[in-house]
């Protein structure tokens, strides 16, 4: 589906938005009581702060 596609190709095709202060670009597919689910990319020099979370994400 994305292959051969450049990250801003994808970002643009996600709908992704930049991540503030953790870096990447994600966006919320599914959120409910009992975690998140993203789409989640970084590109080739991104930087990306782990961070703890209180609920479940899957990404």
């Amino acid at each position: 589906m994305f292959e051969n596609k450049s990250a801003q190709e994808v970002i643009s095709e996600l709908d992704l938005a930049p991540l503030e202060g953790e870096g990447g670009f994600f966006r919320v597919i599914q959120r409910d009581d009992f975690g998140n689910a993203i789409y989640f990319l970084m590109a080739e020099g991104d930087f990306s702060a782990w961070h703890i979370l209180k609920e479940r994400e899957t990404w």
